[in-house]
């Protein structure tokens, strides 16, 4: 794996962190105490939180280890769930442990300032706080976070509206940057995603399948017309 793939993959890995957090930490513990689920469950079994969350990073584990040892083997079998779904439930688990850990020992040289205070958590101030320099978040996460700034800042606002705005505003200002700014690249984005927002679509989903189709059920070719790609439809096996 090259690496730009493997930053891809990071990226990917670190959203999907969030949304478990997101989810399950909601589930367990709520927003007081992401760690309220291990420490409920140490009172009950009579142990420490960091060994109640063992017993539920072993599962993951165990399931890793059978692939690990079935890939050795070239065994080939069926799995509950996808095996990489188990290497990220693993990365969290760790990632609470870690966790249990920073509050157990009072380590604060790691944390952000404002953290070490009990201050904002991540994304309680958007996207910026959430992720570093050089690292990108999901689309999937930019639309939610355009969303929620639109919904708050344009609450009136209509999809015709904010059409209009891109295409005698804002695509003007692309051309007349000549495709040189990059936040001009960013201001289609964001209205573009905002008005998927206002019409209940999905901007990743859709690019997924979209280039699904592009990729296996069409073929492409210059138009000698027009000098523009253009697709044709391929033929049914």
């Amino acid at each position: 794996m090259r690496t730009p793939q493997f930053i891809a993959l990071l990226q990917e890995t670190h959203g999907k962190m969030l949304a478990l957090t997101a989810s399950k930490g909601a589930e367990y513990a709520g927003d007081h105490d992401q760690l309220a689920n291990f420490k409920r469950l140490g009172l009950e079994m009579d142990e420490t939180p960091e060994k109640a969350l063992w017993h539920l990073l072993k599962k993951h584990m165990d399931s890793l280890r059978t692939y690990i040892m079935d890939t050795e083997k070239g065994i080939v079998r069926e799995y509950s769930e996808p095996i990489t779904g188990r290497v990220d439930d693993a990365i969290l688990y760790l990632n609470l442990l870690k966790a249990l850990i920073v509050e157990r020992e009072g380590i604060t040289e790691d944390l952000q300032p404002e953290l070490q205070a009990g201050g904002p958590a991540p994304g309680s101030e958007g996207l910026e706080s959430q992720f570093g320099p050089g690292v990108a978040p999901s689309i999937e996460d930019i639309q939610e976070d355009v969303a929620q700034w639109a919904d708050k800042v344009f609450p009136g606002r209509t999809a015709h509206g904010s059409l209009s705005k891109l295409v005698l505003e804002e695509i003007p200002e692309f051309i007349a940057s000549k495709m040189q700014d990059p936040l001009e690249y960013a201001d289609l984005l964001i209205m573009i995603l905002d008005i998927a927002h206002l019409q209940k679509i999905n901007v990743g989903r859709a690019v997924v399948e979209k280039m699904h189709i592009n990729k296996y059920k069409r073929t492409w070719a210059i138009d000698p017309k027009t000098g523009y790609l253009k697709h044709q439809e391929k033929p049914h096996a």
